[in-house]
């Protein structure tokens, strides 16, 4: 009874998590799985999380404050790497001018990939930014407010590549290496700088390979029903 127990709760997992399909399924590649659904554990390898402002409820993690960050108590690295991440666009603040959500961040000034969350007269609204040696570069994305969004970010070595909602909306070799800037804030907000956006996301999953183009659209083809998309 015990041994079937544990079985059902495994199976229950892959088929919410990952629709039990023949790809991004628990495996020898998953670094770390993060589904926010009840508490902040990683269900694989049991990295722990320092989180400031955050809580979860109703099956996501809330991004509450200005202030709010998610630190990894070990960084991944690796120069071959998938994150993916459900996100959940709630609020925005607008009361301050050119601040930045930093998501899967080096630090709190070097960032893989960069959503703003307000503009000044130089930036248009909710564009999407990323970060490649030491300066921003701005990319035709938008994302708005009170929708849902499936982010993916591969890395190669220096190649990265951004998917929206399935559709590679980036891909670029300026990029810097993930082994040698790896990652270390799932979400921060770089110094003095506070944040005025609100978020709510779920399933971040760490993988140490490149997904392809196909394998990231089937995985949001699959699995968009879930996030009512």
């Amino acid at each position: 009874m015990i041994r079937k127990n544990k079985m059902t709760s495994y199976e229950h997992k892959v088929k919410n998590i990952y629709l039990g399909g023949p790809w991004w399924s628990p495996g020898e590649n998953t670094i770390a799985y993060y589904p926010f659904k009840e508490d902040f554990d990683d269900k694989v390898w049991s990295r722990t999380l320092t989180t400031s402002w955050c809580t979860i409820s109703q099956w996501v993690l809330n991004i509450d404050y200005d202030s709010s960050y998610i630190q990894l108590s070990q960084w991944i690295a690796g120069s071959t790497l998938t994150i993916n991440v459900r996100y959940y666009y709630w609020a925005n603040s607008s009361s301050r001018q050119w601040n930045r959500n930093c998501l899967f961040s080096y630090d709190t000034e070097e960032e893989h990939a960069c959503f703003p969350a307000n503009t000044d007269q130089w930036h248009t609204i909710w564009n999407v930014w990323y970060y490649h040696n030491r300066s921003f570069t701005n990319w035709d994305t938008t994302l708005t407010l009170q929708n849902r969004y499936n982010i993916v970010i591969t890395k190669n070595w220096t190649n990265e590549k951004i998917y929206i909602n399935g559709v590679c909306a980036l891909d670029s070799n300026s990029s810097f290496n993930n082994n040698s800037y790896p990652v270390n804030f799932i979400w921060s907000c770089a110094t003095n700088k506070p944040e005025a956006a609100q978020w709510k996301l779920s399933e971040v999953i760490f993988e140490s390979k490149e997904r392809t183009a196909q394998e990231v659209t089937d995985y949001f083809n699959q699995t968009k029903s879930n996030y009512w998309l």
